[in-house]
């Protein structure tokens, strides 16, 4: 995949769309490049907190997050299709699109 593809494909799940405490969590492809399995950013006062890896379970790789952060996340992650949404996207599995209207 190209840089430019990559970019045009990223997503933001942001705090008005989730109900989480954080700005933003940003998504993105799974390319065959990166050295590990899919990976969520979350964003808290505009800068990166934590990293969290989505399988084969939902746990912080990098950085902190609070206990309760953590219990809103898998919260949040265990919802309806979320988790699996989210691992679709990133497979290119599914669209932006399939992703935002789909979230519970």
């Amino acid at each position: 995949m190209r840089y430019e593809e990559l970019l045009t494909e990223m997503a933001n799940l942001y705090s008005d769309d989730t109900g989480l405490p954080f700005d933003k969590i940003h998504l993105h492809p799974k390319t065959p490049d990166l050295p590990h399995d899919i990976r969520i950013k979350i964003y808290k006062g505009g800068k990166v907190i934590a990293v969290v890896g989505l399988r084969p379970k939902v746990e912080v790789k990098k950085g902190n997050l609070s206990g309760t952060d953590e219990y809103y996340l898998k919260k949040f992650l265990s919802l309806g299709n979320n988790l699996d949404l989210i691992i679709q996207y990133s497979l290119n599995n599914a669209s932006r699109i399939d992703l935002l209207t789909n979230l519970t």
